[in-house]
């Protein structure tokens, strides 16, 4: 099968988890299948008009430029007053459409499917209509929902955004109208991000599957730990505020438990606030941005992971991660999370956005750790037992675009004896 992935971003120049599982499923999928990605570079080509082309491993990379008056890699790094207009060229780019309709019909796939599309626009949903191929999307985020994808902007504090803003509302619409029912399936990574979007009535046509994300092979957390070592505490992830690491901070500062260690890995616009909050703490480690292949070392040393944002979170392919290295882990019970975290039994979950409720439960599993050591190693052996692995993941995207290859040939043969 050729299968054509379209991501706005794709590695090196990595965001988010979304672009981490666009490549690993590529790969995953390409032992076996033709895989293609179309993707955007934070620079101009040479031919600043047309797109490059390589070969990593056994997945062709298609990538190009797309026009506009800066690159999604750097919107955080953009003022607020170009957002608007950024957005305002993105709702429906011309140039990505001819690009990627060109890019198409050279690759001519089987299957076209669609992720991330902000610094592309919408225009890529029409790029693949107009060119006939049959077309699936992945809902990520809600950046169709919301501008800053997250439900968290700087013009208020509604962590929620139970009541949009007049100007997110047209945004919200707009999308809806170009996005429409264009693409035949739609998947999303948990029931709760299908249910914010069904909620604003998107894809009310569009087949709807739910479809976790997936990690790589398990690797069994053999460290011995010594009764004097601290009690190490993970976080990883963007250092931006709808993340809650400040939550995290001022629960671990108000810990009545003394011999624990914070480690804190990753990097982004908030870290400097974050380090003014830990202060002389010496219990507190930054590392800053550490590549994928070196967070494992990470994983191997901590006792417990938090996840602690204060936005729906999508999933959390880092509470996975963990998982996957025996950690347990402690959540907000927002979005995604407690689809994945099952209370006491590989970690634990928190409420309300609020140190002291983090804290809690961070003492509750410092206290499982040093003292009910065969709880804590069941909730290790549970970790380990999450059943997310790539091949399995693979397996079920095939089955979805093999259904969705018949359904597009059965409306086909339809469209021609309709004719005739």
């Amino acid at each position: 099968m050729k299968i054509c992935f379209i991501s706005n971003l794709y590695s090196p120049f990595v965001i988010g988890g979304a672009e981490i599982y666009v490549e690993r499923i590529a790969k995953a999928l390409s032992e076996n299948h033709e895989v293609a990605i179309i993707t955007s570079v934070p620079y101009k080509n040479r031919n600043s008009l047309g797109y490059s082309f390589e070969v990593r491993g056994r997945v062709k990379v298609y990538s190009f430029y797309s026009l506009n008056i800066y690159h999604a890699y750097y919107t955080k790094r953009k003022p607020l007053f170009l957002k608007p207009l950024w957005h305002g060229l993105d709702l429906w780019n011309p140039h990505s459409y001819l690009v990627i309709r060109q890019i198409l019909n050279l690759i001519q796939p089987d299957i076209v499917h669609t992720h991330n599309l902000n610094g592309f626009s919408l225009s890529v949903i029409d790029a693949v209509g107009r060119a006939r191929f049959p077309l699936m999307h992945t809902c990520h985020d809600f950046s169709l929902l919301c501008p800053y994808a997250t439900f968290k902007c700087p013009l208020r504090e509604d962590a929620s955004c139970s009541r949009p803003l007049f100007v997110c509302n047209v945004y919200r619409q707009l999308k809806k109208a170009v996005i429409a029912n264009k693409p035949a399936v739609v998947v999303f990574p948990s029931k709760s991000t299908q249910s914010e979007y069904v909620k604003n009535n998107f894809f009310p046509l569009s087949r709807q599957e739910v479809l976790h994300y997936c990690i790589g092979p398990v690797t069994t957390n053999t460290r011995e730990r010594k009764e004097e070592e601290p009690f190490n505490i993970l976080y990883v992830g963007q250092l931006t505020e709808h993340k809650g690491v400040q939550v995290l901070i001022n629960a671990f500062k108000g810990l009545s438990y003394g011999n624990a260690n914070l480690h804190i890995v990753g990097s982004g616009d908030y870290g400097l606030t974050l380090k003014r909050m830990a202060g002389n703490d010496e219990r507190i480690f930054f590392y800053g941005k550490v590549e994928n292949a070196d967070v494992t070392k990470f994983y191997a040393m901590a006792d417990v992971t938090v996840v602690p944002s204060i936005w729906p979170e999508v999933f959390g392919i880092v509470i996975l991660e963990s998982f996957s290295h025996g950690v347990p882990v402690i959540g907000s019970n927002i979005g995604g999370i407690p689809e994945v975290i099952k209370e006491g039994y590989n970690g634990f979950l928190f409420s309300g956005y609020t140190s002291e409720a983090l804290e809690g439960k961070v003492i509750k599993a410092v206290n499982m750790w040093k003292n009910e050591k065969a709880a804590y190693q069941a909730m290790v052996e549970h970790a380990l037992s999450t059943d997310f692995s790539w091949k399995k993941n693979a397996k079920e995207y095939l089955m979805l675009y093999e259904k969705l290859l018949t359904e597009f040939h059965k409306m086909l043969e339809k469209v021609v004896t309709d004719n005739h």
